[in-house]
């Protein structure tokens, strides 16, 4: 069977037994205990509907609130949120845990309430009589089936559709180094240890046991002693509780869910959104704290020259780690699997990246700017308070912990490559460089197209070549503008990509300019130019507007009223490229407007797919004719039945290809 129906299934037949046995214990009273439960069981309705009533309206309010919120309203709210936290920051923990159990409480009140108006209206039930209690057994038994119903198949739904788990591999390398420091430090458990694919380090306390989480490129590029250190500063989480308060707000929200499953808040506990919203930002705002506090520990352990170089190695190699490599993500395609040499690529990638970048790894160290919303000290605050005035960024291969490295790839290799991913990646980079060689670079159509997948596949140096080419025939395209400043700031770390992000910022409504605005602002935040990380800020609520306006400008919905979109040589062109693809059977042109912005959506449509790569060929290359334009497109595709099931928004006069008459 199904497991979604054996879930349906299983819940239907428990919650019949447990609402048969609230029957029973209403029956019981009934025969047993001689008192009238008439007034009782209306007041306890009364009750009943007015929470409800409550919850409902309190929960729409809220909704209302926050949805209405403006981007500059979001960003006034989380100063403000920063403001509270920082002059609360001592007892931000305790009144998050009160919050959560006034939100226990709620919820069991309001589930005690439901439940004694249930079996009291049980009590007074007569079944030969259509009268009040009669109407009030009926609504509350609805209620109250729907409850157990919805606890219990969250139970269902959870157990069966539990993902499937990754087996724990023992890293034993890892795990007797990381041990020996918790015995040094006087903590003698048995720690679990983790290598995971981030640049970083972390510690979590759960069922009473401590995991230590290490990233694998950490153990190849940290000597023991800086790998030690960060060790300790996780330590010293433990050591001021850090991790008793997770453990302490994980139980209690536990109980609550065990109450209040899925969409049941709504009508038993509607502010528990607010209480998780609220304090998932004030844990965040407030991380910086606690990250200060453990590196206070550290400072007293005489570990101060090893924590700084491997806070400031860990900030660079987390920038490498977030370049994609051609080299690498095609080797591992090919070999289907990670094997000794791939492994061994990887890093010499990254390490290679560092190395070439390590003048401006060591300028971050020096400028670093304070984030507005930060969650840790950067390397800068670090040095500073550590009083470190050099430090060496120069890694020396640690070959420490290979055995669990390679088990780490081996389970990698287990778990998570899938043959069929891998023949796809080889197919679509075999048509790529088959595309670059013949390529007509006169052509801006298949130049904007070998620049997105170039970009795609990492291949930054053909792309940026391909960006130089297009901004000679158009020096205000937007793609190829972002590209090429994307690559330059953060792969090359080159302030000559500067120039062609702010060409980005400048044209409202564009698809990148939140990215770019991103890209920007983090690069003045690393290089501490204050000014110009300033005006990013100042206009950072317009873009991010803007960005909203765009992202609904972008999307097709039911309601929509799409205009016909009249200029005919765009038309003619579409048809002149998917005339001859026999799988296209309609195209559609439609314009949409949201404020002051307007987008003309291309909708192919397309039958039974029988040359998928013909097809796929039509809409790259409608796709990188669009691009040429100045005005705003949006690409589509949907299948046939779509079109025939929405008349209403994809009118005929819209249509500008039909394959049956190929009429434009």
């Amino acid at each position: 069977m199904n497991k979604k129906y054996l879930s349906i299934s299983l819940s239907l037949l428990l919650d019949t037994i447990v609402i048969s046995c609230l029957v029973a214990i209403g029956n019981f009273i009934k025969n047993n205990i001689n008192i009238s439960f008439n007034i009782i069981t209306i007041i306890l309705f009364i009750c009943t509907v007015l929470l409800i009533l409550f919850n409902t309206i309190y929960n729409k309010i809220q909704n209302k609130k926050y949805n209405s919120m403006t981007n500059e309203d979001s960003l006034n709210f989380t100063i403000k949120k920063k403001e509270w936290v920082n002059n609360n920051i001592l007892k931000l923990r305790d009144i998050t845990i009160k919050q959560y159990k006034l939100a226990l409480a709620y919820s069991l009140f309001n589930f005690i309430v439901i439940l004694l108006s249930f079996i009291s209206s049980i009590v007074t039930l007569d079944i030969n009589s259509f009268d009040l209690n009669f109407v009030i057994f009926i609504i509350l038994l609805v209620l109250v089936m729907i409850i157990f119903y919805v606890m219990i198949y969250d139970k269902f739904d959870s157990l069966f559709t539990e993902d499937k788990k990754i087996e724990n591999y023992e890293f034993t390398e890892l795990k007797t180094f990381i041990n020996n420091i918790f015995k040094e430090e006087n903590y003698f458990y048995d720690v679990d240890v983790e290598i995971y694919n981030e640049v970083n380090c972390s510690i979590t306390y759960n069922k009473n046991k401590i995991k230590v989480y290490v990233g694998w490129l950490l153990l190849k590029a940290l000597t023991n002693e800086e790998l030690k250190s960060v060790i300790l500063h996780e330590v010293a989480h433990y050591h001021n509780q850090d991790l008793e308060y997770g453990k302490k707000v994980t139980k209690i929200i536990n109980k609550i869910y065990i109450i209040v499953p899925r969409f049941l808040y709504k009508l038993m506990c509607p502010f528990l959104a607010a209480i998780e919203f609220h304090n998932e930002g004030g844990r965040i705002l407030g991380s910086e704290y606690y990250e200060n506090k453990a590196d206070d520990v550290v400072l007293q352990k005489n570990q101060s020259q090893d924590y700084i170089n491997a806070v400031t190695k860990t900030f660079g190699l987390r920038l490498m780690n977030e370049i994609n490599f051609l080299d690498i993500a095609y080797k591992v395609n090919e070999d289907q699997k990670w094997t000794e040499e791939s492994i061994k690529l990887d890093y010499e990638c990254r390490i290679n990246a560092y190395n070439k970048h390590i003048d401006f790894i060591e300028k971050v160290s020096f400028n670093h700017l304070h984030e507005r919303f930060a969650t840790h000290p950067n390397i800068k605050e670090r040095r500073e308070k550590f009083n470190i005035e050099k430090v060496d960024l120069n890694i020396i291969e640690n070959n420490n912990f290979n055995n669990d490295i390679i088990k780490y790839y081996d389970r990698n290799n287990e778990y998570c490559f899938s043959e069929e991913s891998s023949k796809q990646y080889l197919e679509d980079y075999k048509k790529y460089v088959h595309l670059k060689e013949n390529v007509d670079e006169y052509n801006t159509e298949s130049l904007i197209d070998l620049l997105s997948k170039a970009y795609d596949f990492g291949d930054y140096e053909t792309a940026k070549n391909y960006a130089h080419k297009i901004l000679l025939i158009n020096k205000e395209q937007t793609r190829a503008n972002f590209i090429l400043g994307a690559i330059l700031l953060t792969v090359d770390f080159s302030e000559e990509g500067i120039k062609y992000l702010k060409v980005v910022l400048a044209q409202d409504g564009c698809e990148y300019q939140f990215d770019a605005l991103h890209i920007l602002g983090q690069y003045y935040t690393f290089i501490g130019n204050e000014e110009e990380l300033e005006k990013i800020r100042n206009i950072q609520v317009r873009v991010m507007d803007s960005t909203d306006a765009y992202q609904e400008l972008i999307k097709i919905n039911p309601k929509d009223e799409l205009e016909e979109y009249n200029d005919y040589e765009v038309r003619a062109k579409i048809i002149e490229i998917v005339k001859e693809v026999k799988d296209i059977k309609y195209v559609l042109a439609g314009v949409k407007k949201v404020k002051e912005l307007t987008c003309c959506h291309i909708i192919v449509f397309f039958g039974q797919l029988k040359d998928k790569d013909e097809f796929y060929d039509a809409l790259a290359n409608i796709f990188a004719y669009l691009d040429l334009r100045d005005e705003q497109f949006n690409l589509l595709k949907y299948h046939t039945s779509v079109l025939e099931k929405n008349k209403k928004l994809f009118k005929d006069e819209l249509i500008i290809y039909n394959f049956k008459n190929k009429r434009g």
